[in-house]
């Protein structure tokens, strides 16, 4: 859990008044304390959706229509919704499809190769 010396409500206006910004990321809805939910819901610009449950698919249904809670509910794997804002404006919903993980074996390869040394540099 985040832990901030402010409420996230005003963080989140002072960040984007900064032009930063800040990347939220939940499973539920549900898990999100109420006053942290109420921020995020109505304080974000650019928003993207994996496969919802259907309380969570009523919640952005109507911020995503011409999608309805059904189409967020079943959306495939690796296929996403996203609103996403541009140039101070927020756009329409459209869907996309993301790219699977590379294997494990892959991803602690290339993981290894950027962020690590030659074994013999570590300390003992």
């Amino acid at each position: 859990m985040l832990r901030l010396p402010l409420d996230l409500a005003d963080a989140l206006a002072q960040a984007r008044g900064l032009g930063a910004g800040f990347i939220l990321a939940n499973q539920y809805l549900r898990q999100l304390p109420e006053p942290m939910k109420a921020a995020a819901l109505g304080t974000v610009r650019s928003t993207i959706l994996f496969q919802l449950d259907l309380d969570d698919a009523k919640v952005f249904e109507r911020r995503f229509t011409p999608l309805t809670a059904s189409d967020l509910q079943h959306l495939p794997a690796f296929e996403i919704a996203a609103r996403l804002c541009e140039d101070n404006t927020v756009g329409r919903p459209v869907t996309a499809v993301t790219l699977p993980l590379p294997e494990a074996s892959v991803r602690w390869q290339r993981s290894r190769s950027r962020h690590c040394g030659p074994l013999r540099h570590a300390a003992h």
